[in-house]
């Protein structure tokens, strides 16, 4: 008996695992919604933090000798409340990507808003 107890918990673990370990992806919509409502501080550290921490992880994963850099700031940098807003204009007006992970499309905003040179 108690070898059976002991199976369907050892069975039981991974499941109960998962489920506590399960994440959901921010949709291109979400974070947009989100970031209209920049006057609510849950909001405003929310989109702050996703759009912050999307384009650091660009900047500390891509490796200089083995990817080009397809972001290119130049010059003085708009307001980063100026960058969200224009953000959540260029997601409403391509509604294609809306339905997309937003971390892709924080990345292609701002691939569109500041291009590289072609080399």
């Amino acid at each position: 008996m108690k070898k059976i107890l002991l199976l369907a918990i050892a069975l039981a673990t991974p499941a109960v695992c998962a489920a506590e370990f399960s994440h959901h992806v921010v949709s291109t919509k979400e974070l947009a919604e989100s970031c209209k409502l920049m006057t609510d501080p849950e909001h405003k550290a929310f989109c702050v933090g996703y759009f912050s921490g999307t384009y650091e992880t660009y900047l500390v994963t891509r490796h200089p000798e083995v990817s080009k850099p397809f972001i290119c700031p130049k010059g003085q940098a708009p307001k980063r409340d100026e960058l969200i807003a224009e953000f959540t204009q260029w997601s409403d007006s391509h509604a294609a990507y809306q339905s997309g992970p937003a971390a892709d499309n924080v990345l292609r905003f701002l691939a569109g808003r500041y291009p590289c040179a072609k080399s």
